[in-house]
Parts: C-alpha cells; structure tokens; sequence
C-alpha cells in the first residue's frame, strides 16, 4: 500500500512539473514559478524543480539576479553533475555581468562533459566577449583582455595551440580565404554517401 502511495506523489510530482513547464512555454512566468514551489515543496531534494524555477524566475521583473542565482546555486548543489545546470547558470551570470562565476561555470561543464567541452568553451568566447560590449563600456586595455580570454577560450574549443593559431593567421589571405576547401569536402563527403 506505501508503494502506491509513493507511487501516486511521483507521479502528481511529475505532472506539476509539466505543468509547471507548460506555463513557461507560454512564457506565464508566475504561474510557472507557482507550479514549480509546489513540486519544490512535495521534493526539496529534487533539483529539477529549482532549476525550472530559476529558468522562469528571469521572466519576474522582481526577483534580484541575486534570487536567481541562489536558485541556480541550490540546483547545482542538489545535483553537480549535470552540464546542463552550470551551462544555464553560465549563461544567466553572463547576462548579468557575473563574469567570474560564469566563466566557473562553463569550465565546470567542460569537465564533467569532456567530450562536448568545445562546445561549452566557445559559448563562452563568444557570449562573454558581446555581453561585455553590451554591459560596460570598457577602455581599449580592458576591450583587449576581453578578447584574450574569448580568444583563449576558442583556442581550447577548436583544440589548437597559440603557436599554430598564429601560424594560420599568418598565412591567410584576408581577401581571398580558401574557402575552396569546403566545395572540396563537399565533394568528398557526396561521394563517399554516394558510394
């Protein structure tokens, strides 16, 4: 009888969830965030109820990027070993103007997820390099530290060493670039397809 019991809060958990999450879709951020406190308050150990509510809560003009983050820092301490929860949390800190936690956050990700790091590594390049431009208004100094570390970033996401970026850029041909190249591997790639 315990096990249908359990069975039944899982499965009412589940659905608050989705309705929760269904609220979001029609971007109805406080009902969302309602649905999400209640699941929250039926499985406090459950992160996906904090990291829902968090993802909802930037839709809440009121709540403090402070809020949000504490939300995100719960969903992450719940459950550390999901990409995804530093990824969003990265990007949320990058919106913001949190540099530090958000660059913390992608390596994070890389960490845990090795074999998608390029992908973590260049969101961030690009992502902290505009969000920069569009938050502050730096000095040519700062404007040229802000690339160094997008461009570090790209470097480990295209797996290649300062050394041989500066090769390559030395022998690229700014007005004609060899795009060649891809008509080429187009080729190779249809006819390996083909045959």
């Amino acid at each position: 009888m315990a096990d249908k019991t359990v069975e039944k809060k899982d499965d009412e958990i589940e659905k608050t969830l989705a309705q929760g999450e269904q609220l979001l879709n029609r971007l109805d951020f406080k009902g969302a965030v309602s649905r999400f406190n209640k699941a929250i308050k039926a499985r406090p150990g459950d992160p996906r109820g904090y990291f829902s509510k968090a993802e909802a809560s930037i839709g809440i003009p009121k709540l403090t990027v402070r809020d949000i983050g504490e939300l995100y820092e719960k969903v992450i301490e719940l459950d550390g070993k999901n990409p995804l929860y530093y990824v969003r949390y990265g990007g949320f800190c990058l919106d913001n103007g949190l540099f530090r936690r958000a660059e913390e956050c992608y390596r994070n990700a890389a960490k845990i997820d090795p074999e998608n790091a390029y992908l973590y590594y260049s969101e961030f390049a690009i992502e902290f390099y505009y969000n920069t431009k569009r938050l502050l208004d730096l000095e040519e100094e700062h404007k040229k530290k802000v690339t160094t570390i997008s461009i570090y970033y790209l470097l480990r996401t295209l797996n290649i060493s300062k050394k041989m970026a500066s090769e390559l850029l030395q022998s690229l041909d700014p007005v004609n670039p060899p795009f060649e190249i891809l008509k080429e591997l187009e080729k190779k790639e249809i006819g390996e397809r083909s045959g």
